[in-house]
């Protein structure tokens, strides 16, 4: 489109919360409803409101990301701009009737807060009929620079009803919802879900992005296979009383694709093809994951002393990373490790849930952008 955000400011006036049909408000909220019908429209101004700083570019941020929603395919309703006195305040809201109504808060270098507890407090006081379920999703623009300091306010805050997400992402959402490649119900299933959305976002949009599919570099959720189970997860515990983990994850692993599993004590799991198994090493964190692929008849033939195994699986899609997940060392890590002191001849299988799965596979040491996994070498 031919004019500028600046441009458009400049016709409408300051915005603010004054009343009025006639308000500079309600004329930009107006232009926005006639002239935002497609997600390219929308990414213009949006980059242009991340181009800069300032209350105005904040103002227009957060109604263009509820503007957003409409692509998406919810009822919208814009919000305030200030916080009223003794009032929660929300930027506007989503509804999908009798599906999800979505509260949300918009984050740039304006928003002075790094908790969540404005938005749980908005999402639970917000207006409705309370008729749908209710989120509250938190949108991080490129500005916001306690992006990091937010997901690990999530984490320990452990708020079942917020999501977070990032413009980026929400934009490449909308995309996907243009293209007819995932549909209204999806994208409410989704932001129910309670996952990292930018993970999941992510995956979703990589093969629009390539014609051809990158194979080991792809991540769970792309690359789940159409078998009749929902796959299960797990987290192999790779013990160094054989050999060195990394000579383990190089040779066998990464080269080889091979994964052979030693039960211990509770942890007994046994998967399937089509699951998904990270790597954890004692004293580093998670290291990568793979899929599993098939079981393998005759271990022998494929390990050394392949009798002492229980099964030995086929792996694909191995991913090692560059550097290790450290949050998968802390005392409340979402799965059971063997004790340090127990000699183990190989990897033993812990069970993890899929969320916690792909949550604790998109942190990078707490790094504010996802770093993107390095592919094993077949």
């Amino acid at each position: 489109m031919s004019i500028t955000l600046d441009d458009l400011l400049r016709l409408v006036g300051r915005l603010d919360d004054a009343p009025g049909f006639d308000t500079p408000r309600e004329r930009f909220r107006r232009f926005l409803m006639e002239r935002v019908t497609d997600v390219p429209t929308a990414s213009a101004l949006i980059d242009d409101c991340q181009r800069s700083v300032g209350e105005q570019r904040h103002r227009a941020l957060q109604d263009l990301v509820v503007m957003v929603g409409r692509l998406l395919q919810f009822e919208i309703t814009f919000g305030s701009y200030e916080r009223a006195a003794d009032a929660v305040k929300v930027d506007g809201q989503w509804r999908s009737p009798g599906r999800l109504d979505v509260v949300l808060e918009i984050r740039t270098e304006q928003t002075t807060s790094a908790t969540l507890d404005g938005l749980a407090r908005a999402t639970a006081e917000a207006p409705g009929a309370a008729l749908e379920p209710r989120i509250g999703l938190c949108v991080v623009a490129r500005q916001y620079a306690a992006r990091a300091r937010l997901g690990r306010a999530l984490d320990v805050m452990r708020l079942p009803d917020i999501r977070v997400i990032t413009v980026g992402s929400l934009l490449a959402l909308a995309a996907q919802v243009e293209a007819d490649r995932v549909v209204h119900t999806e994208v409410v299933k989704l932001l129910q879900s309670g996952v990292a959305l930018d993970f999941v976002v992510d995956l979703l949009d990589r093969p629009a992005a390539n014609s051809q599919p990158a194979e080991s570099s792809a991540e769970p959720e792309q690359l789940a296979p159409a078998a009749q189970h929902e796959p299960a997860y797990w987290i192999a515990t790779i013990a160094g009383n054989e050999a060195a983990p990394e000579q383990l994850l190089a040779s066998v692993i990464a080269e080889r694709r091979v994964l052979a599993i030693c039960p211990w004590g509770k942890l007994r799991g046994e998967g399937s093809p089509g699951d998904w198994v990270g790597f954890f090493v004692a004293g580093q964190g998670l290291v990568g994951h793979a899929q599993l692929s098939s079981l393998v008849d005759d271990s022998t033939k494929v390990v050394r002393h392949g009798q002492r195994f229980t099964c030995v699986y086929r792996l694909e899609h191995v991913t090692l990373y560059q550097r290790p997940i450290h949050q998968a060392l802390r005392a409340d890590r979402p799965f059971e490790v063997p004790p340090a002191d127990v000699q183990l001849i190989g990897p033993c299988l812990a069970p993890i849930t899929r969320q916690d799965f792909l949550a604790l596979t998109t942190v990078r040491d707490g790094a504010e952008n996802i770093e993107r996994p390095r592919s094993a070498t077949a």
